[in-house]
């Protein structure tokens, strides 16, 4: 699970756990809003945080943890932390 708020690059946040009061329940494999977001995720320990820029391009479906990105938005920008890992 994780904490996370995404960015657009002037510093507007579009997406947040903490705005719904909820971490975000994390399944590592599925890839599905993020290329490589599985890999950036699993490189952190619990307890890290982590700021991230990620290109346009890299995003599936124009979605960040089912929220849609600003479509003037060249990247975003967002802040996780790990909070632990719960196996499946």
């Amino acid at each position: 699970m994780a904490q996370y708020t995404a960015y657009t690059p002037n510093g507007k946040a579009f997406a947040s756990s903490y705005m719904q009061r909820r971490p975000w329940n994390y399944q590592v494999g599925i890839r599905s809003e993020v290329q490589d977001e599985d890999g950036a995720v699993m490189s952190m320990v619990v307890g890290e945080r982590r700021r991230f820029v990620v290109p346009q391009e890299l995003l599936f479906k124009q979605k960040v943890f089912g929220v849609p990105v600003p479509s003037s938005a060249e990247c975003i920008l967002v802040d996780v932390e790990l909070l632990f890992l719960q196996p499946y």
